[in-house]
């Protein structure tokens, strides 16, 4: 029987939860939320590879990260969540801008999208919560397949494995050798929020 988190666990978190983040930073103070925010954004800026590409955003969520991103000047973004009540955030997040799109998926079975059908695929935080290894695996090779240039992933620390019932921190290493194993090359890792977070990036190599 599997032990991973259901589309209706998640739908309740999106209705439950107020206030920054709906899922993340529950119980955080409005103030930390905002600075461990605005790290993430100026970490994910520094890449310079968002504007000009179109971004394939893994576990959208409330789509705090996906406006952002769309501020950095994506071409086009398509947000994927579990959660139909998430995607209901994400598009009221992200009503201002008319080159975004939204679908419910669950990602344990797999992506719709062709390969190569975007120039970047990202996560930040979400395969925290695929407690399951052949899961994570499967979805970061999902993600390198229907990436035609970057995928770009952040990362939670600190660098050992740890388990409960809500998430599975793996290591930095388990996360780099499965893309690399997919055909993907890291490029750069930087640590974010104190090096409780690294955000890296990974190249696709052409066949």
């Amino acid at each position: 029987m599997s032990k991973e988190l259901s589309q209706d666990y998640w739908d309740a978190q999106a209705i439950a939860e107020v206030g920054y983040s709906k899922v993340m930073n529950r119980g955080w103070q409005s103030a930390h939320q905002l600075k461990m925010h605005n790290e993430q954004v100026v970490a994910i800026a520094e890449l310079q590879v968002i504007s000009g590409n179109s971004v394939l955003d893994i576990g959208c969520g409330s789509g705090r990260l996906a406006k952002e991103l769309l501020h950095l000047g994506a071409t086009s973004l398509h947000g994927l969540d579990i959660s139909p009540e998430m995607l209901s955030f994400a598009q009221e997040e992200c009503q201002a801008f008319t080159n975004a799109t939204w679908e419910s998926c669950d990602l344990k079975q797999g992506l719709s999208e062709k390969d190569g059908a975007f120039d970047i695929t990202f996560e930040w935080s979400v395969l925290l919560h695929i407690l399951e290894d052949e899961n994570f695996e499967f979805i970061l090779r999902e993600m390198a397949r229907v990436a035609s240039k970057y995928v770009i992933l952040g990362m939670d620390g600190p660098d050992t494995v740890q388990e409960t019932g809500y998430f599975k921190r793996r290591t930095r290493a388990h996360h780099i050798q499965t893309l690399e194993d997919a055909g993907c090359t890291l490029i750069s890792q930087t640590d974010v929020n104190g090096g409780h977070l690294t955000l890296a990036l990974f190249e696709k190599c052409i066949a």
